[in-house]
């Protein structure tokens, strides 16, 4: 006991004659909590959820910044600023969606192979809409209020899934799957907007009792009544007395 006592007084008296060795050690810096790969992923994260409640012009670079947990000069360090992040959020999501849509959209062979491909599309939106509803918010509402960042974000991603569905429209109308159109492009914009439609009207249907999207049998059913009305609406149904003659 008396060996520990001295030891003690030992260190005690150590940093009584060192008082400066602990002012040196209380002005440290704290040890990193995360890599820089980590903190870039946290700013993303965080403006799905900052843009998506307070809009691209609402949000500021504090606000990412706080949400994320980092400094707020990382956003510019990283993404050049609030415009650079917004892009980076959506140009990535967007071209995700734009590969798997190139996936599904497989020009089809076959009347049946054309219905499937439009079911495998709905799912595929549908599944988005559920499991990434802020990035969908994001789009949505600052594209339609024609928000500057959001159209050159359109334009240069979201609008490639748009004319990916017009080509397989056309190459299904040329091998007499379809009825003849008249306009791909409006034909392509009723296909994609009854869904979108369908898909967004979550408050509407909060208000008047209906389930959510979020219910899986509810969403089956919905996009069972959008398939058979899509596709009834496309299909060549003269093609089987075609191939008899």
């Amino acid at each position: 006991m008396v060996q520990v006592f001295k030891k003690f007084k030992r260190s005690f008296d150590f940093f009584k004659r060192k008082p400066d060795i602990l002012k040196r050690m209380a002005k440290l810096p704290p040890k990193a909590s995360s890599s820089p790969s980590d903190s870039r992923q946290a700013l993303l994260t965080a403006a799905r959820r900052v843009f998506a409640d307070r809009g691209f012009e609402g949000a500021t670079v504090k606000d990412l910044a706080d949400e994320a947990g980092v400094n707020v000069s990382l956003v510019s360090y990283y993404f050049g600023g609030k415009d650079g992040l917004y892009r980076e959020c959506l140009l990535n999501f967007a071209e995700q969606r734009w590969q798997a849509i190139v996936r599904i959209l497989k020009p089809a062979e076959s009347p049946e192979e054309f219905r499937t491909r439009l079911q495998l599309l709905a799912e595929e939106i549908a599944e988005v809409h559920v499991h990434e509803p802020d990035l969908c918010r994001i789009v949505h509402r600052d594209v339609q209020n024609l928000a500057p960042a959001a159209v050159e974000v359109f334009k240069g991603g979201f609008f490639k899934i748009f004319e990916t569905l017009v080509a397989f429209i056309k190459s299904a109308e040329k091998k007499g799957i379809t009825r003849h159109l008249k306009d791909h492009e409006s034909t392509a914009g009723l296909v994609m907007g009854s869904l979108m439609h369908q898909l967004q009207a979550e408050p509407h249907r909060k208000i008047i009792g209906l389930p959510s999207i979020q219910d899986a049998k509810y969403r089956t059913s919905l996009l069972a009544q959008w398939l058979e009305f899509t596709y009834n609406g496309l299909a060549n149904h003269n093609q089987g007395e075609q191939e008899k003659k």
